[in-house]
């Protein structure tokens, strides 16, 4: 007599010898989430229901079936057709009225090197007051890039969690971001440059779920919102100015001037691809932290009517300025540049202890450590330092550890200095 078996058994069996057969024999093959490539070729998904995709190379781009395979989530929504007639105006500075501080070669560039199929991508951080335009200026690039039912969400509570996203998303934005806090800097860190992160699979004892992949982020909010210099290294920031009333257009308008010209933006990009995909390698000067991004998006200028090596100063100074507004808010790095600073004509600034380097800055407040927000004791104070030696160097303040005997000393000194300034190196000035 045959026994009886539920469907769903049989269902169950059946996929676990088809996934048997397929990991013995099956072919393997590349899969990717809206961009797949390499450098001689770059295909992004359109997300239709024709499974459409823009095939691009040195030569050209063309819509057509895709050629390599795709995933999509469920809330994949559609791509804009790109087109191949020109904008006329700059389209940035048009819709939100963004001005100056090279903003719309940096977004520009942003949005080019989103589509870059290998390397690092650095996050856009977008910061302003409240009706500034962060918001929707983060939601035109989202529906330029990857758009979804969703496009703005809050930041997750768990590195699983922010994984799993980026599992399904191509982009990442993050919305309304007070506080930043140092666990959650250091995720997003990982997933700009390609970190992976590694957990046990659920409903296992041993087996090991592994993630590892790099996606373009959006964050933005109202205050300083990377506090860390890792982050500040690896993100371009976009300050909104306030939207004069007088000039202030409805949201509905913006969107649907974006909207209308959402395939010629698209046609640009994937214009300056082709001509990326063309350029010879060149050597750049100065390169920022994010170098292959840089390197990327530098080879597009020609094609973009910017002079040679303009990208690369615009990330810089970006860099620059967001370094400034972190010394602001940082009460440490506040505090030993302005301790340097009183000393720059001397070129050499301090050597001594982590103890005696404390007392120095503690005598430049009113408040004791810990309430001033400097460390309160000395081997605090050299874990921070550490971790603002990028920053201060570029700064052009040097901290460099010595060794004198059994003690282990700080040294502080000036590396960029107008020669008109400096009065003697040799480190035999009053520090007092």
């Amino acid at each position: 007599m045959l026994q009886e078996v539920a469907p769903h058994k049989l269902k169950s069996d059946a996929i676990m010898h088809l996934e048997g057969v397929t990991r013995i024999d099956g072919k393997t093959h590349e899969v990717g989430l809206r961009l797949i490539g390499n450098k001689e070729f770059v295909e992004i998904d359109l997300g239709n229901s024709y499974w459409q995709s823009v095939y691009i190379t040195k030569d050209g781009w063309e819509i057509g079936h895709q050629k390599n395979y795709f995933y999509r989530s469920k809330a994949m929504k559609s791509l804009a057709k790109p087109s191949k007639e020109s904008i006329a105006v700059d389209w940035i500075e048009t819709a939100l009225n963004l001005k100056g501080h090279n903003y719309s070669k940096l977004i520009m560039g942003w949005l080019i090197g989103c589509f870059m199929p290998l390397g690092p991508k650095p996050l856009l951080v977008i910061q302003g007051e409240q009706g500034s335009g962060k918001s929707l200026l983060a939601s035109i690039l989202r529906k330029l890039v990857d758009p979804t039912k969703a496009d703005k969400t809050s930041l997750p509570s768990s590195e699983r969690d922010l994984y799993v996203q980026a599992q399904n998303n191509f982009m990442l934005s993050f919305d309304n971001q007070r506080t930043l806090y140092k666990k959650k800097s250091d995720w997003l860190c990982r997933m700009a440059t390609g970190g992976g992160y590694s957990t046990r699979r659920l409903y296992t004892n041993t087996e090991e779920e592994v993630f590892s992949m790099v996606r373009p982020i959006i964050l933005n909010g109202i205050t300083q919102i990377a506090e860390q210099p890792d982050l500040i290294d690896r993100s371009i920031f976009i300050n909104m100015p306030m939207i004069d009333p007088a000039i202030r257009k409805s949201e509905s308008e913006i969107l649907s001037y974006v909207d209308n010209i959402r395939p010629q933006i698209f046609g640009l990009i994937c214009d300056s691809l082709v001509s990326i995909l063309g350029a010879e390698e060149k050597q750049n000067e100065n390169l920022p932290r994010m170098a292959d991004f840089a390197r990327f998006v530098s080879k597009a200028e020609e094609h973009l009517e910017w002079q040679e090596g303009e990208f690369v100063n615009a990330l810089n100074e970006n860099r620059l300025e967001a370094l400034i507004e972190l010394n602001e808010y940082d009460p440490l790095l506040n505090a030993i540049t302005a301790y340097a600073t009183k000393k720059k004509r001397y070129g050499f600034v301090f050597q001594g202890t982590p103890t005696m380097l404390l007392k120095d800055l503690t005598s430049l407040t009113a408040a004791k450590p810990g309430k001033s927000g400097l460390p309160d004791n000395p081997a605090t104070l050299s874990k921070k330092l550490n971790g603002l030696k990028p920053v201060l160097r570029e700064m052009g303040i040097q901290i460099t550890d010595k060794k004198s005997g059994n003690k282990r000393e700080k040294r502080i000194d000036w590396i960029k200095i107008d020669e008109n300034e400096a009065e003697g190196t040799d480190g035999t000035v009053d520090l007092g």
